[in-house]
């Protein structure tokens, strides 16, 4: 079948809806956080470890925050974990890790 211009461009919307990328899923979990940056199960591993060595102080827990943020939250360079859930997320976790 012959389009002409006006009728291709009629069309338009609709034949690119196929190409148009999906809608991610949101992260929800801290599985979904470790799934998207491994490192970060890394560091809630290392945040435990230290946990159970020693009683965690203020610097301790300063220092693995910094980590955090080069992970997730603002400054990381992957778009979906700078979101504010996905952040409250990792701390909770790492909290929750350090047992601060």
């Amino acid at each position: 079948m012959h389009f002409n211009r006006i009728q291709w461009y009629a069309n338009w919307p609709e034949s690119q809806a196929a190409f148009s990328p999906q809608a991610e899923v949101p992260i929800t979990t801290v599985d979904d956080i470790i799934g998207v940056c491994p490192a970060f199960g890394t560091l809630l591993r290392r945040a435990r470890a230290a946990r159970r060595r020693r009683r965690v102080s203020c610097n301790t827990y300063e220092y693995y925050k910094r980590q955090l943020h080069q992970l997730v939250g603002w400054y990381t360079k992957n778009e979906r974990l700078q979101t504010t859930d996905c952040y409250t997320i990792a701390h909770s976790a790492l909290v929750d890790a350090l047992d601060f």
